[in-house]
């Protein structure tokens, strides 16, 4: 139920992205979590969008999107920060379970791309 509500939500808000400034926050627990974030992060400034890569615990409000790679419980903490600044994120599994995440961290050039 709540994906659902977070896939709502994230597509409402797609149109009022901004890509200013993306925090790409990663669980240093979450195995295969920092070589995506990496990645991720190398995928925004080859398209001259400024980008940070910062462990989960290090979270800023300067954000204008996040991107979350890691487990649900990473996606959760993120959700939690989101939403007390208005912030959107979209997250990227590298779990076991992955409910809450919108996508598999593999897929994440493809996903991005549409965005």
């Amino acid at each position: 139920m709540y994906n659902i509500a977070m896939n709502f939500n994230f597509f409402k808000l797609q149109n009022k992205i901004s890509f200013r400034n993306v925090g790409v926050v990663y669980n240093p627990k979450a195995q295969n979590a920092l070589t995506y974030a990496k990645q991720i992060n190398d995928f925004f400034e080859k398209r001259k969008i400024a980008c940070e890569t910062v462990e989960i615990d290090d979270l800023k409000s300067k954000y204008s999107f996040i991107i979350a790679v890691g487990g649900d419980g990473s996606i959760l903490k993120t959700a939690r920060f989101c939403t007390n600044y208005s912030i959107p994120f979209f997250g990227f599994n590298v779990g076991r379970v992955g409910f809450l995440a919108q996508a598999n961290a593999q897929d994440f050039s493809t996903i991005l791309t549409k965005l």
